[in-house]
């Protein structure tokens, strides 16, 4: 068996109930690198944005970036676009990447687009910028109260404006021989149940029947939005699905066996060593990257019909500071009213 991985994906997309398609998506097999770029809904030119980044990382990978780096080009490449007129102001698109190489596989995200991981359980391995996502970080909400929030649509950050200082999403890991990746737009996540991607992409069949299945299945099911999906499996690798890879962070896992779906709550993501081998996602130290909450993201907050506020942090330490000062306050006055009666 031959210690270098062979990775083949596919992809499908369909407009959904909306009048035009803003999903794009690339695959370069050859070059083991897979994107779905969804643009935001709402915005003028969506499509244009998302062709852009689609475009923009294909070729900045192939002349040697990294992943982080090409999503910095592709935020650049919209700004640079809306000022030679090409599209409209205010154009955006979430971003979600998988680059497989060698023994390993790096992802990297913006906005709610996800990529999941099967391997005998269904594994999100992005964390999306969202409200509700920030919420359950929190946990103000619950993941049921999730599924089905009013404001699941609401993205906190996406491709567009030119801003250097993103946050993008960064995760990776080993690829192990039988596994299978899931690349969607939220037209897929919000639609499908876990359950029934998990089915999907166990169900033997290949790739390119699998990402076709899973878009139908989301037309089926009245899906609203944009439907993409990039399938991709791992055919060959030193590594089968046995082996443990400790170093991936997942963010919910369903098991289809027990039909529980656990939600993973970290403030901080751990890259392994050999995936900053890879390559380096940033230029952060000891290749940690922090999850921020909703009141530390960059001002391109993206709704699909408005902009959002950002959510203030609200955890206990804080207010138990701010009633410990209050409480203080109340004292000294107290006590200086009372001096003040024994003067008089």
């Amino acid at each position: 068996m031959s210690d270098t991985p062979v990775v083949v994906g596919a992809g499908a997309t369909h407009e959904g109930r909306r009048k035009h398609n803003e999903d794009n998506f690339f695959i370069d097999n050859e070059l083991g690198l897979f994107v779905v770029a969804d643009g935001v809904g709402g915005q003028d030119a969506g499509e244009i944005a998302s062709d852009i980044v689609c475009t923009t990382i294909g070729d900045s990978v192939r002349q040697g970036d990294g992943l982080h780096d090409a999503i910095l080009k592709a935020n650049q490449a919209i700004a640079d676009a809306i000022a030679r007129g090409h599209g409209r102001p205010g154009m955006a698109s979430t971003i979600v990447v998988l680059r497989a190489k060698g023994e390993l596989y790096e992802l990297a995200w913006l906005g709610d687009s996800r990529v999941y991981l099967w391997d005998g359980k269904l594994k999100l391995l992005s964390r999306d910028h969202s409200l509700v996502e920030s919420l359950l970080a929190t946990g103000e909400i619950s993941l049921d109260e999730a599924q089905s929030h009013p404001k699941k649509n609401v993205i906190l950050a996406a491709l567009g404006g030119g801003d250097a200082n993103i946050n993008v999403g960064q995760n990776g890991g080993l690829l192990r021989k039988g596994a299978r990746f899931l690349l969607c737009s939220d037209g897929v996540s919000d639609v499908l149940s876990p359950a029934s991607i998990a089915q999907w992409l166990d169900c033997g069949e290949s790739e390119s029947d699998i990402a076709r299945g899973l878009v139908q299945a989301a037309v089926d099911s009245q899906g609203k939005d944009n439907i993409t999906a990039v399938v991709v499996g791992v055919h060959e690798s030193a590594y089968d699905l046995t082996a443990n890879d400790e170093h991936v962070e997942v963010v919910r896992t369903f098991d289809p066996e027990t039909g529980e779906h656990e939600y993973h709550r970290k403030e901080r993501v751990q890259t392994s060593g050999k995936v900053k081998k890879l390559q380096p996602l940033s230029p952060n130290d000891e290749g940690v990257t922090e999850f921020k909450s909703s009141h530390a993201v960059q001002s391109h907050v993206v709704d699909t019909h408005e902009v959002e506020p950002t959510v203030a942090d609200t955890g206990f330490d804080s207010r138990w500071v701010s009633i410990r000062n209050r409480t203080g306050l109340v004292i000294l006055i107290i006590i200086a009213a009372l001096g003040l009666v024994l003067l008089l």
